[in-house]
């Protein structure tokens, strides 16, 4: 049930209106042409509401025109809309690749270096060390082989 839900989700669905005398004979028609329609739900006498996949939506606005009944969409839903939406703000779109880029980038390198010790001496000197073997603010912390540096402090 979750897949199913999850697939809806990213290829986009809508959130309809049926108004009509014949909302049945359109879920009829709609069930005889494998038109998969969930959350059906009777708002009052000629009124229902369901959700319908995108790509289904067009094949019942056909049918819906045989059985005399009226469609509304009341909400779009889904990755399928908010794509459509980011395609005419593309400066949206750089912005937040570039915010994401920057953040990643910057995150790659250390910034500070934090010994908790209770003896000052000791604290001092192994950061001394690892400024020494090239472990300082800067360094781009990818490029580090932990072990290394905790085998060497082991050996001081």
């Amino acid at each position: 049930m979750l897949l199913i839900k999850l697939w809806n989700y990213l290829s986009g669905y809508v959130i309809i209106k049926i108004a009509g005398e014949y909302g049945e004979r359109l879920l009829n028609q709609a069930a005889l042409k494998n038109l998969y329609l969930w959350d059906i739900k009777r708002q009052n006498g000629n009124v229902l509401t369901c959700k319908i996949s995108v790509r289904n939506f067009v094949k019942l606005a056909r049918l819906a025109k045989k059985t005399s009944c009226r469609i509304y969409i009341t909400q779009r839903v889904g990755l399928f809309f908010i794509i459509l939406k980011l395609k005419k703000r593309k400066s949206f779109l750089f912005g937040a690749l570039f915010f994401i880029a920057a953040v990643y980038l910057l995150s790659s390198f250390i910034w500070s270096i934090e010994i908790k010790c209770p003896d000052d001496e000791l604290r001092i000197s192994v950061l001394e060390d690892l400024r020494q073997w090239g472990l300082k603010e800067g360094a781009f912390k990818y490029s580090i082989d932990k072990e290394i540096y905790i085998d060497k402090l082991m050996a001081e």
